[in-house]
């Protein structure tokens, strides 16, 4: 089996955070790229080829390199050719976290189509940028409110945050066929409210890396959606407290969306 992992960042300059952070331009990815992100990578399906491929080189610093696994930087999967060798047919293609990669992501998947082999599958998992509150406490919040108005700056940018729900209809209109959309449950909570231990703690990581989103990922649409700066600066500080008490109880739908190339 040959699977390939895609995921597509600017090639500017890192931007230094004030928390020893660095990321890209957040208008092209949302991620990291630095150290503490590239130990993401896990060593996994030994028996597969594994080719993973980024517009950003941060890749090849990890080490050592799994002997089964690739790199090729520098790939541009949206507007740039796949530059595969011609009989290279990929069995499995997979895509995590894309939400904010690519501002014409069918353009991307008819290139998945074309690169798999007959019966290879692609999947998708990702987020939907939508607050979610089981017990309403989001509502009228600060949290809620600098998430619509990302939303609304992201739009204006060319990028929809909330495009994860269209991936089962785009697949399906490119002609991959068994297509299945699932969504997980209880999507990426927040901060650490949930009962169950695992989500709870799943809640607690995230929650510290949506306050530094809020910080650091935002303020560029933010002020596409017209706030100014003494606007941005309250708003932002006050959902980084909500956060921070944990009162808001809320989550992120995680979809989870793949399906098949015809045999023939």
């Amino acid at each position: 089996m040959t699977t390939t992992g895609t995921g597509q960042q600017s090639a500017s300059a890192s931007d230094p955070t004030s928390d020893g952070r660095t990321f890209q331009d957040p208008k092209k990815y949302l991620l990291p790229n630095d150290k503490q992100e590239k130990e993401r990578l896990a060593k996994q399906h030994p028996a597969a080829r594994v080719t993973g491929i980024d517009i950003d080189s941060i890749t090849p610093a990890i080490t050592p390199v799994p002997s089964n696994c690739t790199f090729q930087s520098n790939i541009d999967a949206q507007d740039g050719p796949w530059s595969f060798a011609p009989d290279t047919k990929f069995d499995f293609v997979h895509f995590r976290m894309i939400l904010s990669c690519f501002n014409q992501p069918t353009q991307v998947f008819r290139s998945v189509y074309e690169n798999l082999a007959p019966g290879g599958y692609v999947e998708i998992q990702d987020l939907c940028v939508e607050i979610h509150s089981p017990d309403g406490s989001a509502s009228g919040t600060s949290f809620e409110k600098i998430v619509d108005m990302f939303n609304q700056g992201s739009l204006k940018s060319g990028i929809s945050m909330t495009k994860s729900k269209n991936y089962k209809k785009w697949l399906q209109e490119i002609g991959f066929v068994d297509v299945e959309e699932r969504l997980a449950e209880p999507g990426l909570p927040t901060t650490g409210w949930h009962e169950n231990e695992r989500d709870r703690e799943i809640g607690e990581m995230g929650s510290v890396s949506i306050q530094t989103f809020i910080r650091k990922g935002m303020p560029a649409y933010l002020r596409a959606a017209g706030l100014d700066e003494a606007g941005l600066q309250e708003l932002t500080e006050k959902a980084v407290a909500e956060l921070k008490s944990g009162e808001v109880k809320a989550y992120y739908p995680f979809y989870v969306v793949y399906g098949r190339k015809p045999l023939d």
